[in-house]
């Protein structure tokens, strides 16, 4: 017959067992990879003049994510949803039919404290739309569902879908883009958008 105290010890050695591993478990949730947005500058990560008329100019549009936990970030993948368009800054923000897509991936491992650009997509002059940085290329109905849907637009938001390997990590963050409001991009914007709003038959005082 098994004695009281063999099965106390066991008891106890059980229970001991248990909350090594609910420790283990802590200190590995309060270190996992932690996300978020950081140096956001109207959501425009570069501009380029191109050399008109051969070449377009470039806006390219995202932002900056942080690692800021205390492990690395493996096989970070990032989704975007919910993109909002508006034609100018005083023009309130309305939804697309643009659906859930991955987008390219700028890198599989964040150091913790490393920062990443991550790119939403660029407008070109001799499209005036946004161009998604996808992970794999839409087809073609797809290309022509979100060239409608961005074409002359200036103002962006969206949802961004933040996953690594440690599944407690996964993290959503809104951005807001206001390439109108950055200096270099609003110039580059101003014609283009005016040409847009012409092809679609908004009068010039209303541009």
């Amino acid at each position: 017959m098994i004695s009281m105290e063999k099965i106390l010890l066991a008891v106890l050695s059980a229970l001991l067992g248990f909350m090594l591993s609910q420790t283990f478990n802590l200190v590995s949730y309060l270190r996992r990879p932690k996300f978020r947005v950081r140096h956001w500058t109207d959501g425009v990560l570069g501009a380029y003049t191109g050399d008109p008329p051969e070449t377009p100019w470039e806006i390219e549009l995202g932002f900056h994510l942080e690692n800021f936990g205390k492990n690395p970030a493996k096989n970070v993948r990032i989704f975007v949803s919910d993109i909002h368009t508006a034609d100018r800054s005083d023009f309130s923000l309305q939804p697309t039919s643009i659906e859930f897509k991955e987008l390219k991936r700028p890198i599989d491992l964040i150091p913790s404290g490393e920062i990443i650009s991550v790119t939403l997509g660029i407008i070109r002059s001799d499209t005036c739309d946004l161009a998604l940085k996808l992970q794999s290329p839409s087809n073609d109905d797809h290309r022509e569902i979100i060239s409608a849907d961005t074409r002359g637009k200036t103002q962006f938001s969206a949802k961004f879908y933040v996953s690594c390997d440690e599944k407690n990590s996964f993290q959503t963050l809104s951005v807001e883009f206001y390439p109108d409001k950055s200096k270099w991009a609003s110039y580059l914007l101003n014609d283009c958008v005016n040409d847009c709003l012409a092809d679609i038959g908004v009068p010039a005082g209303e541009r």
